[in-house]
């Protein structure tokens, strides 16, 4: 991820996957299911939880979090998003 982290393009993200898997914020273990069927990806239900503020986050999401919620939306990964 060689680009800085930032928030605004983050929640965009987050908005989408939402759009997208017709659910809310608070339906990660669905959406963990949608992503896994439809990326090959897989991420952790804690990694959900913290990325959609269910679950205390020290830190940003990491690279791998950023690049399968992007290519869940159609993108590359996470540099492609904040690209376009």
């Amino acid at each position: 991820m060689s680009n800085p982290f930032p928030d605004a393009y983050f929640e965009t993200l987050k908005g989408m996957v939402l759009k997208k898997a017709g659910l809310n914020f608070t339906e990660t273990s669905a959406l963990k299911s949608i992503i896994t069927a439809q990326t090959g990806h897989q991420l952790s239900l804690y990694a959900l939880n913290k990325a959609f503020g269910l679950a205390p986050a020290r830190f940003k999401p990491s690279p791998y979090t950023l690049d399968v919620l992007a290519l869940f939306c159609g993108y590359e990964g996470w540099d492609h998003f904040c690209r376009v």
